[in-house]
């Protein structure tokens, strides 16, 4: 990175990062999850310091690369909690050679588990 483009960086992550914080807590919901945003947008403006440096509103593209962090974190966050949800709906399921019976006694245990499979 160029002195210049530094310095620029560093000057929006003073004046700007707050702001860029509260644009993501806007979609998120969360100070923590904003702040996490925040930091993510300005290490892709650090990656794309080129591109930065070309736009006349610097201040808009990292709100744009904000609300791009932001729907990523969402659908991110959106897959993790189906994937809870469906493993929720497992409950009660029970593997092959298990019981409901809540001291635990099934077929494995009572009969070991050679036992079970030398016939197959």
């Amino acid at each position: 990175m160029r002195p210049d483009q530094d310095s620029v960086l560093e000057s929006l992550y003073r004046t700007h990062f707050h702001e860029i914080e509260i644009h993501a807590f806007r979609y998120l919901g969360k100070w923590d999850d904003a702040h996490v945003a925040a930091q993510e947008t300005f290490h892709i403006a650090c990656e794309k310091i080129d591109d930065l440096m070309k736009q006349p509103n610097r201040i808009a593209w990292l709100k744009n690369i904000a609300k791009n962090v932001c729907r990523n974190m969402y659908r991110a966050r959106k897959k993790q909690l189906s994937l809870f949800v469906s493993l929720d709906s497992l409950e009660g399921i029970h593997e092959p050679g298990q019981s409901d019976d809540p001291a635990g006694s099934n077929a494995a245990s009572e009969q070991g588990f050679c036992t079970l499979y030398e016939g197959n």
